[in-house]
């Protein structure tokens, strides 16, 4: 992403959340949540400019990338194994759209599965998943998070 320039205003992506550019001083960006839902959302953060790129920050997908992305959440086909969790979290935090529909997919066809237990760590895993989705498909919609997530189910309830 080093070559990639930012201007104030510009949205960014981090660890699935939409983050708003506010400010750009001596090389260092400075972004704030795009959605406000908490006190724990009003946080703010910054990062100089060359170190982006050593990150996993990027900036959001296209309309047509997420478009795509709902679409493969309710096509059917085979599944791998069950999803190792702590692989699950790994892939999370990579901050990667196409890995986190794979997660949410996988993981929404093994809750359907009445013959497996669901653990608590993978339903925790199922909602980070799905809340990183929900957000960047929000801003890219210009919805609600909460829309933008019965959305994200109704493609997925078509899996069963």
């Amino acid at each position: 992403m080093d070559k990639i320039s930012f201007k104030m205003g510009d949205k960014l992506v981090d660890g699935g959340r939409v983050y708003k550019i506010y400010k750009i001083k001596k090389d260092i960006i400075f972004f704030e949540p795009f959605f406000k839902e908490d006190k724990d959302t009003l946080l703010t953060s910054s990062i100089p400019i060359s170190s982006i790129s050593k990150t996993n920050i990027r900036k959001p997908v296209t309309r047509k990338e997420i478009n795509e992305a709902i679409k493969f959440l309710s096509v059917k086909r085979e599944l791998a194994l069950p999803l190792d969790i702590n692989t699950a979290r790994n892939l999370l935090d990579s901050n990667d759209i196409n890995q986190t529909v794979s997660i949410l997919k996988r993981l929404w066809i093994e809750q359907k599965d009445p013959t497996r237990p669901f653990a608590t760590s993978r339903k925790n895993i199922f909602k980070l998943a799905l809340k990183q989705l929900a957000e960047e498909l929000a801003f890219l919609s210009h919805t609600s998070i909460e829309k933008a997530t019965d959305k994200i189910e109704l493609a997925l309830s078509k899996l069963a």
